[in-house]
């Protein structure tokens, strides 16, 4: 396993943003801790760590750009809450709507160890 991303969590959530953001799932991946589980409001349905790496991962692959706008983050007790503007195109030039998200995330030795999404159900449009 590699070495955590960093002990303070804002510096954890600035890596995974950027990690999606690059659509890099390998960086993300070392930003998940092994034990993760992903919540998602759009299913209520929660998520292993290789199940959401799966999902997200096909997510990135289908897509051109992937942006967070808008990015506020608090520190927690347990990790960080961060609301932001998901943005993306995909890879047939479709737009996904802009969908506000709100993270809120436990971090355990330097990884993401709960994440729990609040995210509207996924509408694209052509561009």
């Amino acid at each position: 396993m590699s070495a955590p991303v960093g002990s303070d969590a804002l510096d954890v959530a600035d890596a995974l943003s950027v990690a999606v953001a690059t659509r890099n799932i390998e960086a993300v991946a070392r930003i998940y801790h092994p034990d993760l589980i992903v919540w998602h409001s759009y299913d209520n349905a929660e998520q292993t760590r290789d199940e959401n790496l799966v999902s997200l991962g096909a997510f990135l692959r289908d897509a051109v750009e992937v942006r967070y706008d808008d990015i506020r983050r608090q520190r927690t007790d347990s990790g960080f809450v961060q609301q932001h503007t998901l943005v993306a195109v995909l890879s047939g030039g479709q737009t996904l709507e802009p969908r506000p998200v709100c993270l809120v995330a436990e971090v355990r030795d330097g990884r993401i160890l709960r994440l729990d999404e609040y995210i509207p159900a996924r509408r694209v449009s052509a561009s």
